[in-house]
């Protein structure tokens, strides 16, 4: 028995150190992964160099992140963070509000088409607590109504799913 233990605690510690290793080399070349996948090759060079929020000037923002999806949430924080912002993150407009009322953000990313209440009612609540706030919202599909709607909401752009990170940098510097 005990030497059954001793081979499950090597093959247990192996299969840790294999899922660390992977982590790490994930979080090193995450970014480069998306871009792969995403298609856009031409990327890569651009972003590995230094990102507008790590040069010596740029300001670093308090960002919240709102979507009702658990994989663009942690895709855009990862690039938040990536790129030296502090950032948090809600799947509901409720909690959204709650946090921007703590958190006090100067940017949040929102996706326009939330469940529980639509995104250019929640631009304008979250306007109402920060009344400096940039917001940017989110879709995956745009149209006149939705521009219009967006513009009277006060929301200052819009960004396309798939995200390209370039772009939400840029718009944050």
């Amino acid at each position: 028995i005990h030497r059954h233990h001793r081979e499950l605690s090597i093959r247990v510690a192996a299969a840790v150190f294999a899922a660390l290793l992977a982590l790490s080399i994930l979080e090193r070349y995450a970014v480069s992964i998306y871009y792969i996948f995403a298609g856009n090759f031409t990327h890569l060079e651009t972003f590995n160099k230094k990102l507008p929020a790590q040069s010596a000037n740029a300001k670093l923002r308090k960002v919240l992140i709102i979507d009702d999806s658990h994989f663009y949430l942690g895709l855009i924080q990862f690039f938040m963070d990536y790129a030296g912002h502090t950032s948090k993150t809600a799947q509901t407009a409720d909690e959204a509000i709650t946090i921007a009322g703590e958190f006090v953000p100067d940017a949040a990313l929102l996706n326009v088409e939330l469940p529980d209440m639509d995104g250019f009612s929640l631009a304008r609540a979250l306007r109402s607590t920060c009344p400096h706030i940039f917001l940017i919202g989110i879709t995956g599909r745009f149209d006149e109504e939705k521009f219009r709607q967006s513009r009277e909401a006060g929301i200052n752009h819009h960004v396309m799913k798939p995200i390209d990170p370039l772009v939400l940098f840029k718009l944050l510097a």
